[in-house]
């Protein structure tokens, strides 16, 4: 298939280098040779960075730390359907990102496991006992619960130290600015931007990609607007509370 597993210095030094903060960003449409880490051990990839039009494409993924934070106060509900969507953006990246091995042979190799084998061999047997099963059997909630648990599992089965490191370079989080971002920061930028009829990513100065631009944009002008409405919510209770002293 064309996957090499090295244990030799030069590969855990490349590894390494992936996850140092070198603050160099790396030019889209660059295709390069990478040494990334694959259950705990050095894998050689050949991968190509992609433009801010390809990720934005792949869906909707935030490098942002105060779009992070967001996400964890979600219902239980919604962080399942978050976690679905991150891990379809993130087939999407590598369907384009894996030049070679590509994400195709990668899959082709998981196909192939008896531990994946035994998931959909389960969801099989699930599915059969979930029609039996009334819907007011409490049962039958648990069961699906972990039927949706194997879904996720069977259509994304890549190691996570892999996925993670891969993920990290595309978005080129570590080698940039964007995680030392704030909320206030974004904010302030989206004033200074409404006032100088330009972009929040105008008066936010240090190394970013387009991409990383497009999301100080995004992320900038949705906290502008969120505080106009704090301040007319604010503005109308202090409203009503005057007229109702006022009798």
């Amino acid at each position: 298939m064309g996957i090499l597993i090295k244990e030799d210095y030069m590969a855990k030094k490349q590894v390494e280098v992936n996850t140092l903060k070198t603050m160099e960003i790396i030019k889209a449409n660059t295709e390069f040779l990478v040494a990334l880490p694959w259950n705990g051990k050095p894998a050689w990839f050949k991968i190509f960075m992609l433009n801010a039009t390809q990720l934005s494409a792949c869906g909707n993924f935030s490098v942002l730390p105060t779009m992070i934070q967001e996400d964890e106060k979600l219902s239980e509900s919604e962080h399942m359907a978050m976690i679905k969507e991150l891990k379809n953006t993130q087939e999407n990246v590598f369907k384009l990102a894996l030049a070679s091995p590509s994400f195709a042979e990668l899959s082709d190799m998981y196909d192939a496991t008896d531990t994946l084998k035994r998931v959909r061999k389960t969801l099989i047997e699930n599915a059969e006992k979930l029609k039996e099963l009334p819907d007011d059997d409490p049962d039958k909630a648990q069961l699906e619960r972990e039927q949706e648990m194997y879904v996720m599992f069977t259509g994304f089965t890549l190691p996570d130290d892999f996925t993670e490191t891969l993920i990290a370079i595309i978005y080129q989080r570590n080698n940039s600015d964007i995680l030392k971002t704030s909320e206030d920061m974004l904010l302030r930028a989206a004033f200074l931007a409404e006032r100088g009829k330009n972009s929040p990513h105008d008066h936010i100065h240090g190394n970013f990609t387009e991409f990383h631009q497009t999301e100080i944009d995004r992320h900038g002008w949705y906290l502008l607007s969120k505080f106009r409405e704090e301040q007319e919510i604010e503005r109308s209770a202090k409203k009503g509370s005057f007229e109702r002293g006022s009798f």
